[in-house]
């Protein structure tokens, strides 16, 4: 898990407040954890197993984080309403 945590967090000195997309989010990583570090930013996990996005939905309320977005689906079929910033 650490080592999933750090390379997670090796993009922060790249990356400023904004709409980030995690697509083939898994267990949450980096989504999750830039979520916490990030709380002015709009982070979206985006996966297609049905299992993984009910796990992130549950991470998501067990840690109040308004700013993360679980979506259950598959990268080609995702229509975001808005851009992302990477």
């Amino acid at each position: 898990v650490s080592r999933h945590l750090l390379d997670s967090l090796s993009v922060m000195p790249f990356i400023e407040n904004g709409r980030w997309l995690d697509v083939g989010s898994g267990g949450g990583m980096p989504g999750i954890p830039l979520a916490i570090l990030f709380p002015e930013s709009q982070v979206t996990c985006l996966d297609s197993n049905g299992k993984k996005t009910r796990f992130l939905t549950q991470v998501k309320l067990e840690l109040k984080q308004d700013n993360l977005q679980v979506i259950h689906s598959r990268v080609e079929e995702f229509r975001p309403e808005q851009a992302f910033n990477g």
